[in-house]
């Protein structure tokens, strides 16, 4: 069996506004407008090819990714993992579910895993799928095993993006029957991560990480972490970040997760707030994760560009600029080892 990741979509929740061009999308490419969506993959051989796969597990189904699914190797996936459930994330949700449900010969639920309180807002948005989807709880730090698939297991981290979404999480995909094959994370959309001192060990395992790299710059209103804390001009911290820190305490923040949550989320962030009462030791960017982590292999997903045009007036870029502008700064802060890439829709990594 060889494990191979597929980007089923690289953009964030409004690629291109209308009546603008953006330098990283094609607005005349419909799979440049699809929403960060991924493939979990497992195949016979050491190749991948439609007519090998054994199993198929997708992160998040936004706009555009059944369309992809359909024009690619046109199969319904074993299971479906959430990272969070803004409609940039949830919106091919149904169309999956109803595909398996009408094709299937005993009208089969399509198995959904997803935080408690991402499942609540999931039904608040798509009230009908409690009748087409099955939801596996992912308990907070805890690792969950996939029914679907044998060794396949995921654990869910939570991430803090903004008040809008509770239940938001990263997610380590493992699988356990080879021995030899890497976990690989999916951050999801955030701003910062709610990680224990015990969850960057277990974090810091993984091969490969799939990171929302919105920004360059920091701007936390937009509650998407960015590239580098750091302003342009000068190197120093950024305003928008100090000024966002100081409005937004990390108790303040993590008490907004908690809001119907459960006594798995409780004790999780009871542990969480006992080491961190501020946030000196919580990363706000790309590079200071990695730096956390040391996860050798990056890829930038979700950009836009927006907020660094409108509030440092840095222009918008496009995938090599971006790629080659991510490398140098590594270069010089002492992460030149990180192999990182930005991965266009399609594009296949072998884990």
């Amino acid at each position: 069996m060889s494990l191979f990741i597929r980007v089923n979509g690289c953009g964030n929740a409004w690629p291109v506004f209308l009546g603008t061009e953006h330098p990283f999308y094609d607005r005349m490419n419909a799979d440049d407008m699809g929403s960060a969506s991924y493939a979990v993959i497992g195949c016979m051989g050491k190749n991948y090819s439609p007519r090998t796969i054994e199993w198929e597990i997708i992160i998040d189904a936004g706009h555009n990714t059944v369309p992809f699914l359909l024009k690619n190797e046109n199969r319904i996936p074993e299971a479906l993992f959430l990272t969070h459930a803004h409609p940039d994330h949830i919106t091919g949700v149904d169309w999956i579910a109803q595909s398996l449900k009408y094709t299937s010969t005993d009208s089969r639920k399509l198995p959904v895993y997803a935080t408690d309180l991402c499942r609540q807002q999931v039904l608040e948005t798509i009230p009908h799928l409690m009748n087409a989807v099955v939801f596996n709880e992912l308990k907070p730090g805890r690792k969950e095993f996939v029914k679907e698939v044998p060794g396949l297991a995921v654990t869910a981290f939570p991430v803090y993006h903004g008040e809008s979404s509770q239940g938001a999480a990263m997610l380590l995909v493992e699988y356990a029957q080879d021995a030899d094959a890497p976990s690989v994370l999916f951050t999801g959309d955030l701003l910062f991560p709610f990680l224990r001192n015990e969850d960057y060990a277990t974090i810091s395992k993984a091969k490969v990480m799939y990171i929302d790299c919105s920004n360059r710059f920091s701007y936390p209103a937009s509650n998407h972490i960015s590239f580098t804390t750091s302003k342009p001009e000068n190197g120093k911290v950024s305003n928008y970040l100090e000024e966002w820190q100081y409005k937004n305490p990390v108790e303040r923040c993590a008490a907004l997760q908690l809001k119907d949550a459960n006594e798995d989320y409780r004790r999780y962030f009871d542990r969480f707030i006992q080491e961190n009462n501020n946030y000196a030791n919580i990363p706000f960017s790309v590079m200071e994760f990695l730096k956390k982590t040391g996860i050798p292999i990056v890829q930038l997903v979700h950009y836009s560009g927006y907020h660094d045009l409108k509030h440092y007036r840095q222009d918008e870029l496009d995938q090599k600029a971006l790629q080659k502008w991510a490398k140098r700064l590594l270069a010089v802060t002492g992460l030149k080892n990180v192999r990182l890439d930005v991965p266009k829709t399609g594009i296949i990594l072998k884990l």
